[in-house]
């Protein structure tokens, strides 16, 4: 599971993703937690969404072992 996080979003407080990392975590679930300073706001979703591409596929190809074509910047994941 990769967990992205407004750090200003008002609506979804930060230490709500904070705690579903640590149960995931504890749970031995491969888990990743990739806070941001964008809020919740439209404009700040269509700014984020495209930087969460990237982000994702390293994860899922680190969990499912497959390459990528590009390299990219890597995410923490725990329980890997």
């Amino acid at each position: 599971m990769i967990l992205f996080q407004g750090l200003e979003d008002k609506n979804r407080p930060a230490h709500q993703a904070v705690m579903m990392f640590d149960a995931v975590k504890a749970k031995g679930v491969p888990v990743a937690y990739c806070p941001s300073r964008a809020s919740n706001t439209a404009s700040a979703r269509r700014r984020t969404s495209s930087g969460r591409s990237k982000p994702s596929c390293n994860f899922y190809s680190k969990v499912f072992r497959f390459p990528l074509a590009e390299s990219i910047e890597p995410v923490t994941i725990e329980n890997l």
